[in-house]
């Protein structure tokens, strides 16, 4: 990777369909559901179909891009974290360091969020806390949840949303003594444990579904009702997106290069979408 950290100098308009936008976003809210496999989302497994009504209908109704990320094998958390993050392949050294990676140098999201003054609150997955130090002040506030307890399929994500809605409660009441979160980035653990734990014919797996569904909605309306009030410009909004960092095979297990652990849902969510032209929902593009 290049050395430093990049700077963005111009802006440019981009298109949307056939509608030249000028949207600017300036807040950020990022769901990483472990190994959120893209056929949870987009198949027609019987099993899974009917778990996440409310993502199957933002599809419907344009508010979401469907995509299907394309995870760089080792697929395994550490190393796709750094990919999503730096946009950098991932190594087999990075698989070894796994459990011990140092911090992260090079340039990524998160650098350029601290080095644009952005708040960012995160929640999840511990593995962040080892690429961005707490003392290297990435974060204005954070819990980590470790990943080592696989048979946990329950407490491991509840914590991630008791801190969630603490965030939501802090926009919701205007406390102007403590700071709002520019960007909040959420790590949930539980799909990957009950992959581990059942694997995805577990009887486990459509509930959880259903939880992140649940979830997804909450946020949405939440960023639907703050972006209304606050919102008067297209250079204000909040781009939702969500992704898993990597899926699983049929075993549960992941770290190789079968296409069930590779690809993973990818979507990107605006409300204000559903205004504009995007692809339909069986229309989903690979990245």
């Amino acid at each position: 990777p290049l050395p430093g950290i990049s700077v963005v100098e111009d802006q440019r308009e981009w298109n949307v369909g056939t509608q030249t936008s000028l949207q600017r976003y300036d807040r950020s809210v990022f769901i990483v559901i472990d190994a959120f496999r893209a056929d949870f989302v987009y198949g027609n497994d019987s099993l899974n179909r009917n778990s996440m009504p409310f993502v199957q209908a933002m599809m419907r109704r344009n508010e979401a891009l469907p995509l299907i990320g394309i995870a760089q094998a080792p697929t395994v958390t550490l190393p796709r974290i750094k990919a999503l993050l730096s946009g950098s392949l991932p190594s087999f050294w990075d698989f070894v360091d796994n459990f011990n990676s140092p911090a992260l140098q090079q340039d990524s999201l998160l650098h350029q969020f601290r080095q644009y003054d952005w708040n960012v609150c995160f929640y999840g997955d511990d593995t962040w806390l080892r690429l961005f130090p707490p003392e290297d002040k990435f974060f204005l506030r954070y819990e980590g949840t470790t990943s080592f307890f696989v048979a946990d399929t329950v407490e491991v994500d509840n914590n991630v949303t008791r801190c969630m809605r603490q965030e939501l409660d802090r926009e919701n009441t205007l406390d102007t003594h403590e700071q709002s979160c520019d960007a909040l980035i959420l790590h949930y653990l539980g799909l990957d444990h009950i992959g581990h734990f059942q694997g995805p014919r577990s009887s486990l797996l459509p509930p959880k579904l259903v939880e992140m569904d649940n979830i997804i909605k909450e946020i949405y309306e939440h960023i639907e009702q703050q972006d209304h009030q606050r919102c008067t410009s297209p250079k204000c909004g909040t781009l939702l997106v969500i992704t898993g960092d990597h899926g699983m095979n049929e075993l549960g297990n992941h770290g190789g290069s079968s296409s069930l652990e590779i690809e993973t849902a990818l979507l990107l969510v605006d409300p204000k979408w559903k205004q504009h032209s995007i692809p339909e929902p069986n229309e989903v593009n690979i990245v």
